[in-house]
């Protein structure tokens, strides 16, 4: 099926900054700088409950600093062992078994607990039995495997979202719990279960099931409340399934696999210093989030607290009976392997399991990205985005950060000024819709161009497809910037090249179906479209096909200017990923949504 016939079309123009929440006990400028008497980072599952955390700083009278990140950063930032935060608290401890590899962080304690679920929309559930709704007792469960959920995804019973297995918790929560299922044998995952080609099989008919990936648990609940009707299960933590059934008009319904569940455990440790004060203040938070009152009403925000993991108050946590929430906690949860198993199954999610991305990479090479950047001495915004793609496109950086390439992953660069460098028109970008070249058709393409490599052995395709994506690094490093910018034709030029995929292929490769991959659009940008462009945002609007499945996440640099970028996020109710401060963590960030 063509893009420009599908049924949603959507841009996603992504802003995300890195959130800081300072808590004070005393007036507006204590705390300011570094002066902090405590700094932890969490994972922003955590966010929540900073109410609560405020008031222990006010009743303490210190000031308190909580940075949000997602866990992977958590574990990034504790490889070294030389973090500058007091505590850490992300979603998971597996998290802190692969990054605390200097054992810097001591007296870890689980603050609560949280289940990762698969939801499904209440009426498919009982049409697919794992629901039944009885006159006398109202909904109850059925037992459901993990078998089950992988038939009925393949046999489309119901569009499935789930979150990047390497750059969110909850989408690798899952994903050893699938693990663990598939292996069939009711132990932990061993390396030699990854071996296993029935797993191996299972795992990929699984994950290439995935309609919407996501790299948040946070914006897939939100983009689950926003699409009510394309939102028909999702993957996610127990308490998001909640938060999502206050909004949807029907509830997702709750599934426990009988195979095993895994959980989320929101371990808190304290990053030893040598300093005697702040670990003081450490444990005092730590037993005070610890303490009966505060599980009582962190059990309230949808939680879980109580020993067992069972529900002392039901209501208060809107755990729903008739949501399918098993307040009883009857089922059983798996062990998460040792941190080398972990390791070694989250690189063969991105190397071999994975359902393939097609991305186009749209890159702005107009003269404004060669200026300096304000503050940064002589880095310019073109320095930045080619840092930017070595990090994806070389696979010794990509691996630090669990991105690396699949042999089914596409990948396209288009660099743009006022018009597409490496993209002619035949009309000209004046017209009301520019006709372009054929992609496949023009010889120095397959330079800009990364298909399925060629190889006979695993190993020599992924060195094929590893050196071809270096030599795109080495040509986007050696081009220099210069022009004007719009950054409404390249997304419009992008369009056309999924389509001629779609309907004709590229060289060897007959005819895509896009519903094996993820696709999206990279925008990499300064923002700023010059007014004298012809092809302007009035333009793209009106040839925007109105139905389509591709979306476009847009990446600042250099001397952002948003005007534009949040003009397109308007009308797509789209996004825009902030990479001026932390390029890399929102280029991470941006990737992790069609991962």
């Amino acid at each position: 099926m063509s893009i420009f016939r599908k049924k949603a079309f959507s841009v996603f123009v992504v802003l995300i900054v890195l959130t800081s929440l300072v808590l004070a006990a005393c007036d507006d400028d204590e705390g300011d700088g570094d002066d902090y008497d405590l700094r932890i980072v969490a994972g922003s599952e955590n966010k929540t409950l900073e109410g609560i955390i405020d008031r222990w700083a006010r009743d303490k009278e210190v000031s308190v600093q909580v940075e949000y990140l997602g866990s992977l950063d958590i574990m990034l930032d504790l490889q070294d062992g030389e973090t500058e935060y007091d505590v850490v608290w992300p979603a998971n401890s597996i998290w802190l078994d692969l990054g605390d590899q200097q054992g810097v962080v001591k007296q870890v304690e689980s603050i609560w607990r949280s289940p990762v679920v698969l939801g499904v929309k209440r009426s498919i559930a009982e049409r697919l039995g794992w629901a039944v709704n009885d006159p006398t007792t109202g909904w109850t469960a059925q037992p459901v495997t993990m078998q089950q959920i992988l038939t009925a995804a393949e046999d489309g019973e119901f569009t499935l979202m789930m979150t990047s297995s390497t750059q969110s918790n909850s989408g690798a929560s899952a994903y050893f719990a699938f693990l663990q299922a598939f292996a069939g044998t009711g132990q932990t995952l061993t390396a030699a279960d990854l071996e296993n080609d029935q797993l191996r099989t299972d795992i990929q008919r699984f994950l290439r099931s995935v309609d919407r990936s996501s790299g948040s648990s946070g914006w897939l609940m939100d983009y689950c409340v926003e699409q009510d009707t394309y939102c028909q299960a999702m993957i996610n933590y127990e308490t998001m399934i909640i938060e999502a059934n206050q909004t949807l008009t029907e509830p997702l319904f709750a599934i426990y696999p009988t195979d095993g569940v895994a959980i989320a455990d929101s371990p808190m440790g304290y990053v030893d210093k040598d300093d005697d004060d702040t670990r003081e203040l450490f444990e005092d938070l730590q037993q005070y989030l610890l303490s009966a009152p505060i599980q009582t009403e962190i059990e309230g925000f949808g939680r879980r607290t109580q020993p067992g993991m069972r529900v002392a108050n039901p209501q208060a946590g809107d755990f729903n009976s008739e949501w399918g929430i098993d307040v009883e906690a009857s089922f059983s949860s798996i062990t998460f392997p040792t941190a080398s198993v972990i390791r070694q199954a989250l690189v063969l999610y991105q190397t071999d399991f994975r359902k393939g991305s097609f991305t186009i990479y749209c890159l702005d090479y107009s003269g404004s990205m060669d200026e300096p950047i304000e503050g940064l001495d002589d880095v310019t915004g073109a320095d930045q985005l080619k840092d930017a793609m070595d990090v994806l496109l070389r696979q010794n950086l990509a691996a630090e950060y669990f991105l690396q390439a699949s042999p089914n992953d596409i990948t396209v660069v288009l660099l743009f000024t006022g018009d597409i460098r490496n993209y002619p028109t035949v009309s000209g970008a004046g017209t009301r819709q520019p006709v372009f070249m054929s992609w496949a058709m023009a010889d120095a393409n397959s330079e800009w161009t990364v298909v399925t490599p060629v190889g006979d052995t695993p190993q020599a395709r992924a060195q094929a497809q590893a050196n071809a994506l270096n030599s795109l690094a080495i040509r986007i490093r050696n081009t220099d910037p210069g022009g004007d910018t719009n950054i409404f034709l390249p997304v419009y030029a992008a369009l056309q090249i999924f389509n001629e995929f779609e309907t004709n292929g590229f060289g060897e490769i007959g005819p895509v179906d896009m519903d094996e991959y993820f696709p999206a659009i990279i925008l990499m940008t300064d923002g700023d479209t010059n007014e004298e462009a012809p092809f302007q945002y009035e333009q793209l609007a009106s040839a925007y096909p109105s139905e389509s499945g591709i979306p476009v996440y847009g990446i600042l640099f250099g001397n952002a200017e948003e005007g534009d970028m949040n003009r397109v996020a308007q009308l797509t109710d789209g996004r825009v990923f902030d990479g001026t401060e932390d390029l890399v963590g929102a280029f991470r960030s941006a990737k992790g949504y069609n991962n």
